[in-house]
């Protein structure tokens, strides 16, 4: 009877292994330092209530560090209701008229005190956020709230240990909010959620891939 070739079967199988075990034991629990919100009206909290608009958004923000120093870089995309043009970015479509754009701090479903201005005011120390309206009538803003910076007397230095500790899935008590000169206690709201790494993913994945070939080999047997 033939033998099959099992090398590269078993190599496949130890290969997944190995990154499965590292994915276990290096990564777990992971650090998060990428987040995502989505802002919609239905996490407006009274005073503020619901607004019931059906414009939302979605934020991308990384958590990086160059030479000590952290810095929470962030993409914001809104629906093509908003008009920015108080802010040097009218949009020619029209649109709500934005009066200010937050970072507050407090967990889901509870108002807090803002603690970095994007825009009314502008906690932006270093003039590095800008704002784009999009061919399909959306604005992105772009940005980074450094780590000196912040309203109030906080900074984001205040928030580290929460960015930092945030496990993938988990929010952190940070949310953004859209204020309209018609809704001025904010229109729509997101809060901040820690996402996993994509190469955690794709680690995870070679893993899981090594581990079903091993699996196979065991169940064919050897012919």
């Amino acid at each position: 009877m033939r033998k099959r070739n099992q090398r590269p079967t078993i190599l496949l199988s130890i290969m997944g292994c190995l990154s499965l075990l590292c994915v276990m034991g290096t990564v777990t629990p992971v650090q998060a330092t990428s987040f995502t919100a989505f802002m919609n009206s239905s996490q407006e909290i009274a005073p503020a209530g619901l607004t019931n608009s059906p414009l939302t958004g979605l934020a991308q923000l990384q958590l990086r560090q160059i030479s000590g120093t952290y810095a929470l870089s962030f993409m914001i995309t809104v629906d093509s209701g908003f008009d920015f043009q108080g802010f040097g970015t009218p949009n020619p479509m029209g649109g709500e008229l934005v009066s200010a754009l937050h970072f507050h701090n407090q967990d889901r479903g509870s108002n807090g005190p803002v603690v970095f201005g994007i825009f009314g005011p502008s906690s932006d120390l270093d003039g590095d956020t800008m704002t784009q309206v999009n061919t399909n009538g959306t604005t992105t803003v772009t940005g980074e709230w450094d780590q000196t910076e912040g309203n109030g007397g906080a900074t984001l230095t205040d928030f580290l240990p929460s960015l930092l500790n945030a496990q993938p899935g988990q929010d952190v008590p940070l949310y953004l909010n859209l204020h309209t000169a018609n809704d001025p206690s904010g229109v729509i709201r997101g809060q901040l959620a820690a996402v996993p790494e994509p190469g955690t993913l794709l680690l995870f994945g070679s893993g899981l891939l090594g581990l079903l070939g091993y699996h196979r080999y065991q169940r064919k047997g050897v012919q």
